[in-house]
């Protein structure tokens, strides 16, 4: 009996001295505390309200910082930049002139939303990647996913982002504006490198998904809303800024791989049709197809795997058109029948007429 009743009081003890020590600590202890690494917040009202953490030579500038609750890298957010930021910026980022990164609550990476612009990357509440959105205005409003070197342009790419945006897409101005499906890696060019378009953007207002190597050329895949697979919808841009190009554009439909690349006629670019390889399309169009100017054009139809690859080929069609079929100039232009395997494959076949 007292051996039990000497367990029981030391038992007691060992909780009341756990109770006191909890008691004692003080409320912040583990909280986490504002830091600043070595020459940074230097100038003006600089790191104003701090609570978050800032690394080393980061927030010199005028305001810069003021009321950061997050997480701020190396080198990051000198000049007028990164106010009221309660998100996660990376090192080399948010640099330059004024208005980068403010109120951002999401993740940004290293090297990104700076390079010598201004208001880069404001109210971010997404993810954007290393070395992106760089030029100015441009990420503003991203509340999706933004890779690696993607959302470079003369001005503003991927304005409202609320997708996912891979690695090196989106670069031209307007590119990828409102998206809210998926765009693959290196799509969305306005044109190919070496030629640069600064002007001319594609996938504005994307819905849908869009594959890999796919949509360059202006106004290319704008208002996708279907499934555009890899390496389609690629128009040559050889004239800058342009040529009215939409390889795709308003597509509802599917497009598998490597379809609806078209290709340049010769001529005056000016007075070339406004139409282009698989635009408006709200049928399915399988691997290989539709590879030419106008080329589906506002097809509703079901068209097979290496068919209707010549100008206007199976434009405005309804029907079901079979593979390696179709595959000359206005083959199969508003066909509203079955056509089958190997089938139609000379000038203006099966064509029905108006």
């Amino acid at each position: 009996m007292l051996i039990s009743r000497s367990i029981l009081f030391l038992t007691v003890c060992l909780l009341a001295a756990a109770v006191y020590g909890l008691a004692a600590e003080p409320p912040a202890a583990s909280a986490k505390q504002p830091s600043v690494g070595e020459g940074s917040c230097t100038g003006e009202r600089a790191c104003e309200g701090l609570t978050g953490r800032v690394g080393d030579n980061s927030c010199i500038g005028v305001q810069a910082c003021t009321n950061n609750a997050g997480d701020i890298g190396d080198n990051s957010c000198n000049g007028e930049n990164c106010a009221e930021n309660s998100g996660q910026i990376g090192d080399n980022s948010c640099n330059m002139y004024s208005g980068n990164c403010t109120a951002n609550q999401g993740s940004i990476g290293n090297g990104s939303c700076g390079a010598g612009v201004v208001d880069t990357c404001t109210e971010n509440s997404g993810e954007i990647g290393d070395n992106s959105c760089g030029s100015l205005f441009a990420c503003p409003r991203n509340q999706g996913r933004i890779g690696d070197f993607s959302c470079f342009a003369h001005l503003g790419p991927c304005t409202g982002n609320r997708g996912h945006i891979g690695d090196y897409s989106c670069s031209a101005m307007g590119s990828c504006d409102l998206n809210t499906g998926s765009v693959g890696n290196n799509s969305c060019y306005g044109a190919r490198p070496p030629l640069v378009s600064k002007y001319v953007g594609a996938c504005g207002n994307n819905k849908g998904s869009i594959g890999d190597d796919s949509c360059s050329g202006h106004f290319a895949c704008n208002d996708n809303a279907g499934i555009l697979g890899d390496q389609s919808c690629n128009v040559p841009v050889l004239v800058y800024d342009f040529y009215p190009q939409a390889a795709c554009a308003q597509n509802f439909g599917v497009v598998s791989n490597g379809s609806c690349n078209a290709l340049l006629p010769a001529g005056d670019p000016f007075v070339v049709d406004y139409r282009e390889s698989c635009g408006t399309n709200s049928g399915s169009v399988g691997k290989n197809s539709c590879n030419d100017y106008i080329a589906c054009y506002s097809n509703a139809g079901e068209i097979a795997n290496n068919s209707c690859n010549a100008k206007l080929a199976c434009a405005y069609n309804t029907g079901l058109v079979g593979s390696k079929s179709c595959n000359a100039v206005e083959a199969c232009q508003r066909n509203d029948a079955n056509i089958s395997h190997k089938q139609c494959n000379d000038f203006q076949a099966c064509m029905r007429s108006d």
